[in-house]
C-alpha cells in the first residue's frame, strides 16, 4: 500500500525509496516510542535492507516490537541500561573539548548524553550507526544543537541551514517537477558570504536527493528588510558561490 501511494504521488519519491531501501545501513531513530516511528520501523524491517536502531527505554519499546513481530530484527539502544553509554559520555566530553566549549559537571554531561537525540548523534559519531532520523518529538533547536556539538560542521562550508524539497503536481514552465528551497531560519539575516554558503548547501541537498548535478542556477529565497539590501546581497553571494568552485553545471531543481 505504501509503495503504491509513493509511486502515485511522485516518481521522485519512488526512486528515492528504491535507492534507500537497498542500502544495508544502520539508521538510528531517536524517537523510539513514538507511534509513527514504530510504524516506520515495521516498514523498514519488512521492505528494506535497513537495520533500525531505536533509542529509548527498552522496557517501553520492546513490547511494541514483539507485538509487531520484529523484535529480532531491530536494535534498541537504552541509554540508561547499555554499557556503551559510558564510552558515549566520554566521547561527548572530547567533542566539547575539541570545539573549545566549557565542560559541564559529570552529572550534567551524563544527563546530556542520555537524551535520545544526543545518544543517537553519539552513536553515529562513534561509528555504531550510519545515519540518524530525529526530531519527531524534539524541538528543531535541540536537534541542531546536538548535531553541531557531537557530529560537527563541515569546515569547508560552516553555515548551518535547512532545505525543503517540494514535489509539484504540475511541471513549471521551465520543466521542473520538483524544487529544493533553502531555509535561512538558523541565520535569519545572513551576510553575502553566509547566503552563498546556504545556497551551496541547498544545491548539495538537491544533488543528493535527485542524484544529479544541480549547482549552477541555485537561488536561495529569503526576505530582507529592504529590496535594495536584497539585490546587493544576492549579487554578492552569486560572486562568492562562483568563486567557491561549487557551481559547475546547469540546474533546474534549486530555488
Amino acid at each position: 500500500m505504501i509503495k503504491e501511494q509513493v509511486e502515485v504521488f511522485s516518481p521522485h519519491l519512488a526512486r528515492l525509496r528504491a535507492r534507500a531501501f537497498t542500502q544495508a545501513k544502520r539508521i538510528v531513530l531517536t524517537d523510539g516510542t513514538d507511534g509513527r516511528v514504530l510504524a516506520a520501523t515495521r516498514t523498514l524491517v519488512q521492505e528494506s535492507a535497513i537495520r533500525p536502531i531505536l533509542v529509548g527505554r527498552a522496557a517501553s519499546i520492546l513490547p511494541h516490537l514483539e507485538h509487531m513481530g520484529v523484535s529480532g530484527e531491530v536494535d534498541v539502544y537504552d541509554p540508561g541500561e547499555d554499557p556503551r553509554q559510558h564510552d558515549l559520555v566520554h566521547l561527548l566530553r572530547s567533542r566539547l573539548e575539541k570545539r573549545g566549549k566549557a565542560i559541564p559537571e559529570q552529572s550534567t554531561l551524563e544527563a546530556m548524553a542520555s537524551e535520545p537525540i544526543y545518544s543517537g548523534m553519539l552513536l553515529v559519531q562513534a561509528g555504531l550507526a550510519d545515519g540518524l532520523v530525529g526530531g519527531a518529538t524534539s524541538p528543531t533547536a535541540t536537534v541542531l544543537r546536538a548535531g553541531m556539538q557531537v557530529v560537527g560542521i563541515d569546515p569547508r562550508n560552516p553555515v548551518v541551514s535547512g532545505s525543503f524539497a517540494l514535489l509539484l503536481a504540475e511541471r513549471l514552465p521551465a520543466g521542473q517537477d520538483a524544487i529544493v528551497l533553502g531555509d535561512v531560519a538558523v541565520v535569519p539575516n545572513p551576510s553575502a558570504e553566509q547566503l552563498a554558503s546556504i545556497a551551496i548547501n541547498t544545491a548539495q541537498v538537491a544533488q543528493a536527493v535527485w542524484h544529479r548535478q544541480c549547482l549552477e542556477k541555485n537561488r536561495s529565497s529569503h526576505s530582507f528588510r529592504s529590496p535594495l539590501m536584497a539585490v546587493r546581497k544576492m549579487r554578492q553571494w552569486q560572486r562568492y558561490a562562483r568563486r567557491s568552485g561549487s557551481c559547475a553545471s546547469e540546474c533546474r531543481h534549486c530555488v
